[in-house]
């Protein structure tokens, strides 16, 4: 049984061309942890937050030390104009936990734009790892999107610190977060960074698939 298995294996192996990613074997036995060391530069696929919306953008910020919160992107047809609404979340009984302290600001429309490009791009290059990407302390961010015809899309990232492109996300969500926070207009020094993170994940990205 053991030769049949390794022949069957082999053949697998030696069926994928030269230019394919090397197929990987878990233990079947399930005797072996599958997890590896490195970093990750990507988003994990993950459920959204808040299933069912069609907004243009969502983000969540849920600590197990510290104030949660969330803010949603989205257009009002009527007024012709994209609203960036937000609020706290107070741990209740309830799940999700309940909103607090809503408020909702006018962005411009490049402000707009420039959020669901890089959260639809982010998103949909969300992919699972064998890299251990949770804990017990910390923060785990969660990211959505609505695209017509392909629906809402979602994904995670749990507390990263190295400068890769989840740091990048995060730091921008939170940036969104404060500016929606401000009861003032989106300042160019918002959109400015917005415009430097769309640049920086876009760079990566073309290097990342180029193997450099």
């Amino acid at each position: 049984m053991k030769l049949k298995i390794a022949t069957i294996l082999f053949l697998m192996i030696s069926s994928l061309n030269a230019s394919s990613r090397e197929i990987y074997i878990p233990d079947v036995d399930q005797n072996e942890f599958e997890i590896i060391e490195g970093s990750i530069d990507h988003l994990i696929p993950a459920a959204p937050i808040y299933p069912r919306t069609n907004n243009i953008a969502e983000f969540t910020s849920r600590a197990s030390r510290s104030q949660s919160y969330s803010w949603a992107l989205y257009k009002n047809d009527k007024l012709n104009k994209f609203v960036l609404h937000s609020w706290e979340l107070e741990k209740t009984k309830d799940s999700p936990p309940s909103k607090a302290n809503e408020l909702e600001i006018e962005i411009p429309k490049e402000a707009a734009q420039l959020i669901y490009t890089i959260w639809s791009n982010s998103i949909l290059n969300a992919r699972y790892t064998r890299m251990l990407h949770g804990g017990l302390d910390g923060v785990r961010y969660n990211f959505s999107t609505f695209l017509r015809g392909i629906g809402q899309v979602s994904g995670e990232i749990w507390s990263p610190s190295e400068n890769l492109p989840p740091k990048w996300l995060v730091d921008t969500g939170n940036l969104i977060y404060k500016a929606s926070r401000s009861r003032e207009k989106f300042t160019k020094e918002t959109l400015a960074s917005l415009i430097a993170t769309n640049i920086k994940l876009t760079e990566y990205s073309s290097k990342s698939q180029a193997g450099l």
